[in-house]
């Protein structure tokens, strides 16, 4: 007969972990500048990966057809400007759903979010004691 296991800790449901992409908003994302470089550069990476190629393609094949003075094969450096110059001019849609997948590229924005919530607790500890400016006289037994 096989024997029943006893589990000796619970594994968190993936249902239950809320996302980060529901926590934080894309602008806040965006505002903590070691995310937002990481994002950065993977989007770049993937438009590198996915688009050098074609285009640099698309430039030789106009210079092979048209005879145009800019695209011969000693300007070879115009197709990576062509490149950066694409880039600079589209339209960026960073994948969030990488902080999802791999939270601890998320831990700087967590960082920030506890200091902010940190500073929020103090300042509502601070508010509670209101304090006394007068003293008591005892001599005339009033507040001065």
């Amino acid at each position: 007969m096989p024997k029943r296991s006893i589990n000796l800790f619970n594994d968190p449901d993936d249902a239950e972990l809320q996302k980060i992409t529901e926590i934080f908003t894309e602008d806040e994302i965006m505002d903590n500048k070691e995310v937002a470089d990481f994002l950065i550069d993977n989007h770049y990476t993937n438009f590198i990966i996915k688009l050098e190629d074609p285009i640099l393609n698309l430039f030789n094949f106009l210079g092979r057809h048209n005879n145009a003075p800019n695209f011969l094969p000693q300007h070879q450096d115009l197709g990576y400007m062509f490149i950066d110059l694409i880039y600079k001019h589209i339209n960026k849609e960073y994948d969030f759903e990488l902080l999802d997948l791999n939270p601890t590229f998320a831990d700087p924005l967590f960082s920030v979010y506890n200091e902010k919530k940190r500073k929020a607790i103090v300042k509502e500890a601070v508010v509670i004691g209101k304090p006394q400016l007068k003293k008591f006289d005892w001599a005339t037994k009033t507040y001065k």
